[in-house]
């Protein structure tokens, strides 16, 4: 009834090979190599329930969507670390029962069609976590799924999810969306969604939430923790008890609190025997700001935003409006209350402004000249507005810019020689744009650049011409995470001397690039490796050019192995991260002789035991229990 052939070497099935299994009930094929299924070859399974086909190096866009038609007892498919990207959108059609399905680390961007079809009523357990899943703009997108209890979209890219998302989820109990880009939330996203009790938002952008939010909910546990939170609205527990909502538990740290309303919320929640995260509360760590008055000013605050929204309102035409600080050095901008087009006068022509802050000021475009007359600007943030094109020319006027934040807009590409007159450029903000291209030599000028930031675009690694940094030789931070960088030339970097970050978290790869190891990266003293595919590390010589290396992490992949020699070069490793892999055996020698290594992440694998010898070097080796029986 359970046949378990996972953490082989499979490859492939012939036609016929479970004929004579009719009665299987559980087949697990984790973690083989498996490139394809022969249409058949599930069919004699009839009674199947559960279906386990994780980190295995097939593509769903491959699967024939016949594939289970004979399998209608299936209650749980894990298709976990692999690529279903492009699945057909009838691969499911079949299944009627299906109540759990695993898409965890399956290099998706939308919320696949097939994952909602209209006959997967009985779903109960949705798992969508750690993809590149940025925006749920389809309000009906899971009007299919009526048992759905659990819906999981951690660790995605999510910056906006549109109001009505969860309406139609009546039986859902719990949605998790920890690890998002989240600012801010629409009020209405969780209203009225009957058994919501679980709500998990840590390590968002999320700077405060209203309680309105959470009317119609049965909301018990909300998790508010790793945000940017200074303040919650007054009486906020007891204002939920008011449209009977009542908390069991509140995590709330880390936040940016200021102290006099954390004491507020702390005293409420301790008056309402709330649980709570309070282990930091030992003195020895910060958990919040101190003002000159230790007095929450949430209500002037509030006020404020009031005040603001009716000024809005009345004068529907609103432009920018920009104010500066500390003598018209420092120039900062706020939104007016429709899109709106930068011309040259508003922030530009002045001799002594050094910073100008347009974030979030709902630019769409940008008119040449914008920028002229400002000889003594050093920090640019265009940050989070709706740029989708830079003309030629735009940025010329600011040259002794040495800070430029272009990040979360809807750039794409840029013209040849948009950054020409940007000699003094150190910091380069790229990150979560759609930049599916970068031309040979956009970067051409930017010779004393020391910090480019490219993640959460849509460029593929191996369409990087490996020329494209040849100029750029100061570069010590670079970022291509959650981005495709699975194939990109071996030689990308050849031209850095000086690098010391190097992060490729979440870029699809299923080994250590070769281009993250070559001998000019010696200085190299960070590189994060983190969620990704990589099953194994066989080559022990695979690390033997970094020579300063100081942190390596691979958290999160597949790793069932390493060769015990891999880390024998790295004499200045300090910290390794091999937090949730596969590991159930360790090698003897693997941190043998590193002679300055002092914290070793092993928490959440299959290890049973460690050899006493792995200690020797460690000054700190980490690992949580949990029920899948690890340390």
């Amino acid at each position: 009834m359970h046949l378990n052939l996972s953490f082989n070497m499979l490859s492939q099935f012939p036609l016929g090979l479970f004929d004579q299994k009719t009665k299987l009930t559980t087949l697990d094929l984790t973690g083989n190599k498996i490139v394809s299924f022969e249409l058949g070859i599930f069919d004699p399974l009839r009674r199947l329930k559960s279906l386990y086909l994780s980190s295995n190096s097939f593509v769903g866009k491959d699967l024939n969507p016949y594939l289970f038609d004979q399998n209608p007892n299936l209650s749980i498919l894990d298709f976990s670390r692999n690529d279903m990207s492009q699945s057909p959108d009838n691969l499911l059609h079949a299944l009627y029962n299906l109540e759990t399905l695993n898409l965890d680390r399956t290099l998706l961007n939308v919320v696949p069609k097939f994952a909602t079809s209209s006959n997967l009523k009985s779903l109960k357990h949705l798992i969508l976590s750690t993809n590149q899943i940025k925006r749920i703009d389809d309000p009906t997108v899971f009007i299919n799924l009526d048992s759905l209890k659990v819906l999981d979209l951690s660790k995605n890219n999510l910056d906006f999810i549109h109001e009505n998302t969860f309406k139609t989820l009546r039986n859902l109990v719990g949605i998790i969306l920890r690890s998002n880009q989240i600012t801010t939330l629409p009020e209405t996203l969780f209203q009225n969604v009957p058994k919501l009790i679980n709500i998990e938002l840590s390590d968002n952008q999320l700077e405060t939430i209203t309680v309105d939010s959470f009317k119609g909910t049965s909301l018990k546990n909300l998790n508010l923790s790793d945000n940017k939170i200074k303040f919650l609205p007054k009486n906020f527990c007891l204002e939920l008890q008011n449209i009977d909502v009542t908390l069991a538990k509140l995590y709330f740290l880390p936040n940016p609190w200021e102290c006099a309303c954390m004491n507020e919320l702390v005293n409420e929640i301790k008056n309402m025997n709330i649980l709570y995260d309070g282990d930091d509360f030992d003195g020895e760590h910060q958990v919040c700001v101190v003002r000159d008055k230790f007095i929450c000013d949430r209500t002037l605050k509030m006020l404020n935003i009031f005040l603001i929204l009716i000024f809005t309102f009345l004068i529907v035409d609103c432009k920018l409006s920009c104010k500066s600080d500390n003598g018209q050095k420092d120039l900062g901008c706020s939104a007016g209350e429709s899109d709106y087009v930068l011309k040259r006068g508003v922030v530009s022509d002045n001799n002594i402004t050094t910073g100008i802050t347009l974030k979030a000021c709902r630019i769409s475009d940008i008119e040449k000249e914008s920028f002229n007359g400002l000889p003594a600007l050093e920090y640019l943030d265009l940050a989070e507005n709706k740029i989708k094109n830079l003309k030629l020319g735009v940025l010329d006027g600011a040259k002794q810019v040495m800070y430029l934040n272009l990040s979360y807009n809807l750039l794409s590409e840029f013209e040849l020689g948009l950054f020409d007159q940007k000699p003094n450029l150190k910091l380069l903000d790229l990150r979560g744009n759609t930049i599916f291209h970068l031309k040979l030599g956009i970067f051409d000028a930017l010779k004393n650049i020391q910090h480019i930031d490219l993640s959460s675009n849509s460029f593929l690694g191996k369409d990087i011409n490996p020329y494209t940094f040849d100029r750029s030789k100061e570069i010590k931070f670079i970022d291509f995470s959650r981005n495709d960088m699975s194939e990109s030339p071996d030689n990308l970097l050849h031209a850095f001397r000086g690098l010391d970050f190097l992060n490729l978290d979440r870029c699809f790869l299923k080994e250590v690039p070769r281009f993250a190891t070559i001998p000019n990266l010696k200085n190299l003293k960070h590189l994060m490796l983190s969620t990704n595919l990589i099953s194994k590390i066989d080559n022990g010589a695979i690390f033997v050019n970094l020579d300063n290396l100081e942190i390596l992490n691979l958290a999160e992949n597949c790793l069932e192995y390493i060769n015990e020699k891999s880390l024998k070069p790295l004499r200045n490793l300090k910290m390794i991260v091999l937090r949730d892999n596969k590991f159930k055996k360790i090698s003897n020698d693997l941190f043998r002789n590193l002679p300055v290594l002092g914290i070793v992440d092993l928490s959440s694998n299959e290890l049973s035991t460690i050899p006493v010898a792995q200690d020797r070097s460690s000054g700190d080796l980490r690992g949580r229990p949990s029920p899948e029986g690890v340390l």
